[in-house]
Formats: C-alpha cells, sequence, structure tokens
C-alpha cells in the first residue's frame, strides 16, 4: 500500500475521534434542560415541549416529551446555546363512545395556541453550562 492509501486510511480511522470532541459531534454546545409544565393548577400529564430557535440563533428545534408534568430535553446532549420560542402541547383522552368498537383511544391537544403555534414563551439557554432549569407555570384564560 503506497504512502497516500495509508495517509487517506489513516484519516478516515481517526476521523470519529476528531468529530467526538467535546461532545459537540454536530458542531453546537448543547445544555440539558429540565422541568416542571402546568396548565392551570393541573401538572400536564402528557404533552410535549419544543425549543425553536429564534432572534439569529442558528440550530435545530429541540424538544422533549412531558409525562406527569415533567420534561427533560437530553437528545444529543440537549438544546444548542441560544434563543428559543417554547411550544408546549397537552393531550388528553377524549371520552369513548359506548357504541364505539375501536381499541384507538381518541385524544385533543387542550393547551390554548398562545402557548404553541402563537407561543410569546422565550428562553435563553446560556453558553457554558452544563445543565439548567426552566419551569412553565401557563395561566387558564
Amino acid at each position: 500500500m503506497n504512502l497516500g492509501v495509508r495517509l487517506v486510511w489513516g484519516l478516515v480511522a481517526c476521523s470519529p475521534l476528531l468529530v467526538g470532541c467535546g461532545g459537540r459531534a454536530d458542531g453546537f454546545e448543547r445544555v440539558r434542560v429540565r422541568g416542571n409544565v402546568a396548565f392551570g393548577d393541573e401538572p400536564i400529564a402528557e404533552g410535549e415541549l419544543r425549543f425553536v430557535p429564534i432572534k439569529g440563533t442558528v440550530a435545530p428545534v429541540a424538544g422533549a416529551l412531558i409525562a406527569d408534568g415533567l420534561y427533560e430535553v437530553t437528545n444529543k446532549g440537549g438544546v444548542p446555546v441560544g434563543t428559543y420560542r417554547v411550544e408546549i402541547m397537552g393531550y388528553r383522552e377524549l371520552p369513548k363512545d359506548p357504541g364505539d368498537d375501536l381499541e384507538i383511544e381518541a385524544r385533543e391537544q387542550y393547551v390554548p395556541a398562545e402557548f404553541n403555534e402563537r407561543s410569546n414563551l422565550e428562553v435563553v439557554v446560556e453558553k457554558g453550562a452544563t445543565s439548567m432549569r426552566q419551569d412553565f407555570q401557563l395561566t387558564k384564560p
């Protein structure tokens, strides 16, 4: 094998080590974000939460499922550093029709649009942190 081929194979073999440095395989510094989510006086039992980049933040959307009022964004290391609009959805089962034979349970998204598609909730994920807590107490209209 000539020197050029060995050099190329050496770079290919070492590239995973270079990409994995610092836990930023995708190039973003990330922070694990966790907290509580409630609508009115009740924790959101089932739902999802998304961090959508705004104000010049160039990063992917990050998110997590909400279970029993708790969420934690850990996928790929968490939420990239930057400024985000937060969208929160909550789901609940609809009453089942007694004559319905379907095994699939219907559910609805009940959190008002002001907390999801028209959300003004904003969070800044600061550089240098490894984790942060961000709770959301949504008020009923």
